[in-house]
């Protein structure tokens, strides 16, 4: 999951559903409360950062290796 905009309440409560369900998560720009709150529910679970839409791309394709074409549809 990409999580952006996550200051709101609707978008806390689905990061931390995908947490929970063990989906790695990439926090797009998240202030550093959004990241200290993350971390603190995260276990085991990958928690990325990117500052860029364009970093955030080369997590999915690298860090998480998942294919370009699979993303794509």
């Amino acid at each position: 999951a990409i999580a952006v905009g996550i200051e709101g309440p609707g978008t806390v409560s689905e990061v931390a559903l995908a947490l929970k369900a063990g989906k790695p998560v990439i926090l797009l720009g998240p202030s550093a409360a959004a990241r200290e709150l993350f971390e603190n529910v995260r276990n085991d679970v990958r928690l990325l950062e990117a500052s860029t839409p364009a970093e955030a791309l080369r997590l999915i394709e690298h860090d998480l290796d998942v294919a370009r074409w699979e993303w794509l549809g």
